[in-house]
């Protein structure tokens, strides 16, 4: 069984504090440093935001990128928005 391979552009707006991961064309999340946050993006639009606390782990934040990329994989084969 061949394992996925997924992947994204990160880009860090320093004087902001943020940290984009561009996951395809329609999928993106910020992860905001100063707010502790993370947003997710469908074609533009908030999906969803949460708040990343002090106990929030690389292992946790590792699932959301997969997920994430997993996502985006899912809807190339769409073009309508939805």
């Amino acid at each position: 069984m061949k394992a996925a391979n997924y992947n994204w552009t990160t880009t860090f707006e320093t004087a902001d504090e943020t940290m984009t991961m561009i996951f395809s064309d329609r999928v993106k999340a910020v992860v905001n440093h100063k707010l502790k946050t993370i947003t997710s993006f469908k074609d533009g639009i908030v999906k969803y935001s949460f708040g990343i606390e002090e106990g929030y782990s690389l292992d946790e934040f590792e699932k959301f990128l997969l997920n994430m990329a997993q996502s985006a994989k899912e809807l190339e084969g769409f073009s309508d928005g939805n």
